[in-house]
C-alpha cells in the first residue's frame, strides 16, 4: 500500500473524528452552534442585500437613474486641470448644465482644452487654487454674480481637487504633508464656506470626493490618507449639520485609477527628490537596496491602477444629478466595493495583517547589528 496517496485522506478522517468528538461536549457544542448561527446569517445577510440591493434602494430611496432637469443650473467643479475634474466637466456640460470648471492653471492645456469644447458659453474655466482662501472667495462671488445675471441657480459644488505623496513617512518632508492636507482636506473647507450661501438659496447639493484610503491606511499612503480620513469625517459631519437647510452631502470614495496622481514616473522624481533630501543617518537606515526596492515595488502599483476612470466619473454624475442620490459612492469592482465595506469592520491587528502585504518596499532594512 502506497502511504504517500492515503495520508491526506488519513490526515482529514483523523481532524474530522477530533472535531466532531469534541463538538458533543455540551459546552464546545453550544458555542459551535452560536459561531454557526452567526457565520449562516452574515452569509444570508450579505447575499441577499446584494442581490436585492438595488430594489431596496427604489423602495425606500426612489429610482437613482431619474435626474434633475438641467436647465437653468449650474455647478462648481474644483481640480478641473485634468483627471476625474476635467472629464467631470466636460460631462456635465454635454449633459445640458452651466458648469463652472475650477483649475489651478487656467492657461494651460488642461484649461485650454476646456475653453474649446465649451465655445457655447456654458462651460466656463476659473481661477480656483484651493489652497488660496481669497481666490476661492474671488471665485465664489464672481460665479455668484454671473448666475443673478443670467438667472441660473447654483445646484452643485464638487469638491475633487486634490494631490498625493507617496512614499515612506520618514522621507516625505513636513512641508509635503502641509501642503496634501492644505489641498485635500482645507481646500474642501475654503470651497464650501465659499459657495454655502449660494447652495442654501435653492437647496442645492456638495459632493466631496475622498478615496478608499479615507476608511483605510495602505503602507506608503500615510499623508494622503490622513487627508482623506479629514474629508470623510468633513462629509460626514456636513450631511447632519446641512439636513436643516435641506442640503445634500454625497461622498465618493474611488479606489486606484489612472490619473496624474498615479503618473509612475512623476512618482518616482518625487520619491528620488525626497530621498536625496534624507540625512546620512536615515539613508543608512534604510539601505539603498531598500530605496531601490521601493522605487520598483511603487512603480508596479502605478502602472497597475485602474486606467478607466469613466468609473468614478459615472459615480460624481450621478451624486450631481440623480434626484434620490447615495449617501456614499464606492465606484469600481465588486471586489473593491467588499473590500471597502469589510476592511473597516475587521480588527485592527487583522486589518495590519491584510494591509501590509500591499507595503512599499516589502524587503526590511538590515537591523543596526548587520549594518555595522
Amino acid at each position: 500500500m502506497d502511504l504517500q496517496k492515503i495520508r491526506g485522506p488519513a490526515i482529514f478522517a483523523a481532524s474530522f473524528i477530533v472535531v466532531y468528538l469534541l463538538c458533543c461536549v455540551p459546552l464546545v457544542a453550544l458555542l459551535v452552534g452560536y459561531v454557526g448561527k452567526i457565520v449562516v446569517s452574515t452569509f444570508v445577510g450579505v447575499t441577499v442585500s446584494f442581490f436585492l440591493k438595488s430594489q431596496l434602494d427604489k423602495l425606500f430611496n426612489g429610482d437613482r437613474k431619474t435626474t434633475v432637469n438641467p436647465s437653468r443650473k449650474a455647478v462648481f467643479i474644483s481640480g478641473c486641470d485634468t483627471g476625474f475634474g476635467h472629464e467631470l466637466a466636460l460631462r456635465l456640460h454635454r449633459l445640458g448644465f452651466y458648469v463652472y470648471a475650477g483649475c489651478l492653471f487656467p492657461d494651460q492645456e488642461g484649461g485650454r482644452k476646456l475653453r474649446e469644447r465649451g465655445s457655447d458659453g456654458r462651460l466656463r474655466v476659473v481661477a480656483c487654487d484651493v489652497t488660496d482662501t481669497r481666490q476661492v472667495n474671488e471665485c465664489a462671488q464672481r460665479i455668484r454674480e454671473e448666475l443673478q445675471k443670467l438667472k441660473i441657480d447654483l445646484w452643485a459644488v464638487v469638491n475633487n481637487a486634490g494631490v498625493a505623496s507617496l512614499s515612506e513617512f520618514e522621507w516625505i518632508p513636513t512641508e509635503v504633508y502641509e501642503k496634501i492636507l492644505n489641498v485635500n482636506s482645507l481646500g474642501s473647507v475654503r470651497v464650501i464656506k465659499a459657495f454655502l450661501p449660494q447652495l442654501r438659496q435653492k437647496c442645492g447639493r456638495i459632493v466631496i470626493v475622498a478615496s478608499l484610503s479615507g476608511r483605510y491606511a495602505i503602507p506608503g499612503f500615510t499623508g494622503y490618507s490622513m487627508s482623506k480620513h479629514a474629508q470623510v469625517a468633513l462629509a460626514d459631519g456636513l450631511r447632519r449639520e446641512l439636513r436643516k437647510f435641506n442640503i445634500q452631502v454625497c461622498l465618493v470614495e474611488p479606489g486606484s485609477y489612472k490619473t496624474q496622481l498615479a503618473d509612475s514616473t512623476l512618482i518616482m522624481k518625487e520619491v528620488q527628490r525626497h530621498w536625496e533630501l534624507l540625512s546620512e543617518e536615515t539613508k543608512t537606515s534604510y539601505t539603498p537596496e531598500y530605496y531601490e526596492n521601493f522605487i520598483s515595488h511603487l512603480g508596479i502599483l502605478a502602472d497597475d491602477t485602474n486606467p478607466n476612470i469613466s468609473e468614478p466619473v459615472d459615480a460624481i454624475v450621478e451624486a450631481v444629478t440623480s434626484t434620490s442620490p447615495r449617501l456614499r459612492y464606492v465606484p469600481g469592482t465588486f471586489a473593491v466595493k467588499l473590500r471597502g465595506f469589510f476592511m473597516p469592520l475587521l480588527p485592527s491587528r487583522v486589518q495590519d495583517l491584510l494591509l501590509s502585504k500591499l507595503s512599499i518596499g516589502l524587503l526590511l532594512p538590515p537591523s543596526a547589528d548587520q549594518v555595522e
